[in-house]
């Protein structure tokens, strides 16, 4: 039918987007059906969260149980003899992945897979998911992760449920979702404070998923004060469950930007400006050669010194 003369045509049709962000009430609901999900989002932290209580949903455990669950087949890329992480996920990896979906589910109803980062998945690989997800069991569930929605291919990406979530570094809206999401003690001025003391999105969650908050601001405000931070606030980021090179890089990185916020100061202590040039030096060494007990050392001598003429 013609509209009637003189009236506005009609507004285009738009192709419905991905769902926006998804509070943690609604992913109760996605985790109902079959369809793969897929996580789309800057931040890995909010992505990992988010994964995480999809598989409690699915297989009733997650990526940070204490075991690793049965019924989880992950892909990711493989690790380089030398130890360095892999850039790409292979076709003999997809292989050996949706094999281990078409197994009979052992402790529930269910058998999750779960592939980070999809941008790591060759052309190849993507095809031979995609052959899966076409048909796939009936027992089994597929959930991606990845920083953009097309780091899919469109055949494979028109297959799966799209969940763009909060990612952008600092802002609150992030902070609550992902505090709220998490189940966390920390609050969202917390998460707050340490995106503003550090402005890398990729230490924060670091020091979220370590559990090493409220160590890390206690660490900035007692450098950024000329003072000696508490041994247990050192201490903390050494902790025997931390990677070593992680736990150095983070107190590194704090320290720094206390020492950089100290010099911000209307009268600051001139002396500091040594021990940032060597933080900065000790920061690109982490990178190539990381050692734990080294690099404890030589921050806790540079600690002892900012505390020197202080009470």
């Amino acid at each position: 039918m013609k509209p009637p003369a003189g009236s506005a045509p009609p507004a285009p049709q738009v192709p419905a987007s991905p769902t926006p962000a998804l509070p943690a009430r609604h992913l109760a609901a996605l985790a109902r059906s079959a369809q793969p999900v897929f996580l789309v989002g800057l931040s890995h932290f909010a992505r990992r969260v988010a994964a995480n209580a999809i598989l409690q949903k699915w297989i009733g455990a997650d990526m940070d149980s204490a075991a690793p669950p049965v019924d989880l087949a992950l892909l990711l890329p493989a690790a380089r003899e030398d130890g360095s992480p892999g850039r790409s996920i292979g076709i003999d990896a997809v292989k050996s992945f949706v094999d281990r979906l078409c197994l009979t589910p052992y402790a529930g109803p269910l058998r999750a897979g779960f592939v980070e980062p999809a941008s790591a998945l060759t052309i190849e690989s993507q095809n031979a998911l995609l052959r899966y997800v076409e048909e796939p069991t009936v027992t089994s569930r597929i959930l991606f992760s990845s920083r953009r929605s097309d780091d899919l291919i469109p055949t494979l990406l028109s297959r799966c449920r799209v969940v763009r979530l909060p990612g952008s570094a600092g802002d609150r809206g992030e902070a609550k979702w992902i505090m709220n999401l998490s189940g966390s003690e920390e609050t969202e001025e917390t998460v707050l404070k340490l995106y503003e003391i550090l402005d890398d999105a990729e230490a924060v969650e670091k020091i979220l998923e370590f559990r090493l908050a409220r160590k890390a601001i206690d660490l900035f405000d007692a450098v950024s004060a000329g003072k000696r931070p508490s041994d247990k606030s050192v201490a903390a980021f050494m902790d025997r469950r931390i990677p070593a090179a992680d736990g150095s890089a983070l107190l590194v990185e704090i320290v720094l930007a206390a020492v950089c916020s100290n010099l911000r100061h209307p009268e600051p202590d001139r002396r500091l400006l040594d021990v940032a040039r060597r933080l900065l030096v000790l920061q690109a060494e982490l990178r190539y050669n990381p050692s734990r007990l080294l690099v404890f050392s030589a921050v806790q001598e540079w600690l002892d010194g900012l505390s020197e003429g202080y009470g």
